[in-house]
């Protein structure tokens, strides 16, 4: 009786022993599992981040969007251009007033020429100054021709910004998968991108600044002229004896050029006159080569 007791007491232990060993090896296989699947996870998280993070930026650009055109509605961006033409007595007093004219309303000459009997300039003037400006183009003297143009670019604006934005976002989202990057290779490609992007964010950036630069100054070209046959030291009054000079002046020239033409005829024509009635005479005159060649053919085929 004793043995049969131990005997099952030693089947019991080896049978929790074996559940024992067996539960360790499922508990080791488990935790493999789950070291295997970590890094899974972990790329399928970075890789449901970056299509939020796409979704963001469709999102924002969606956002942008909306708003330009509800600012389209309010707040339209205008570039507006001016030409005036005046006419003039003193062309350096009038510089001087154009600069003065400028100032006072907060603009500044971007450039200027003169010449014998004009003077042009280019003024930028901030853009809710404009129309008062031009109001006061009279001041300079007889206004001769006066224009005012008026672009819309609200939409390019907004569009621009929006775009702007939205590759800022997606640079500052790669800047932080750079600092978080481990592989190497990881870490090429996504320096490669950031650039890429911070090389798009720096030509709208120019284009973003110039569109606005024109937005919030208008641009004025103006001509200064003197009045007919006048310079900055006086009128000039006509005389025959000018216009006797200037007509025989013309009259030689046209001579000059007469003689050139007939030269050239002689020179150049004759030669060549002479060269074409050669070959005639050699090909097909009284030696004429090509028509024996010809009739040399025609009996030779006979």
């Amino acid at each position: 009786m004793k043995k049969i007791t131990i005997f099952a007491v030693l089947i019991a232990a080896l049978m929790i022993v074996s559940c024992g060993s067996k539960k360790a090896a499922s508990g080791s296989a488990m935790v493999i599992q789950k070291s295997a699947e970590a890094p899974a996870r972990v790329n399928m998280k970075m890789m449901s981040d970056s299509a939020s993070f796409d979704e963001a930026v469709v999102e924002e650009a969606e956002y942008g969007a909306a708003n330009g055109q509800n600012a389209d509605t309010i707040n339209r961006k205008l570039v507006y251009t001016g030409n005036v033409t005046v006419q003039v007595s003193d062309l350096d007093q009038t510089e001087k007033s154009v600069r003065d004219w400028a100032a006072k309303y907060g603009g500044y000459v971007a450039s200027s020429s003169f010449s014998d009997r004009n003077y042009y300039t280019m003024v930028k003037i901030p853009s809710q100054n404009f129309q008062f400006a031009m109001d006061e183009v009279s001041s300079f003297g007889s206004v001769k021709n006066r224009s005012i143009s008026t672009e819309d670019v609200t939409e390019q604006y907004f569009d621009v910004s929006t775009r702007l934005e939205t590759r800022k976002i997606l640079r500052d989202r790669l800047q932080k998968y750079l600092s978080d990057a481990k592989d190497m290779k990881d870490l090429l490609a996504v320096e490669s991108e950031l650039n890429n992007v911070q090389s798009d964010v720096e030509v709208m950036e120019g284009q973003f600044r110039r569109l606005s630069d024109r937005i919030d100054y208008a641009t004025v070209h103006l001509t200064a002229v003197l009045p007919y046959n006048s310079t900055e030291q006086g009128f000039i009054y006509p005389d025959m004896g000018s216009k006797m000079r200037e007509l025989w002046s013309d009259t030689v020239n046209f001579l000059a050029d007469f003689v050139m033409f007939i030269l050239y005829v002689v020179i150049y024509g004759i030669p060549i006159l002479a060269l074409v009635a050669f070959l005639y005479w050699l090909c097909f005159g009284r030696i004429g080569l090509l028509r024996r060649f010809f009739k040399f053919l025609s009996k030779k085929k006979q």
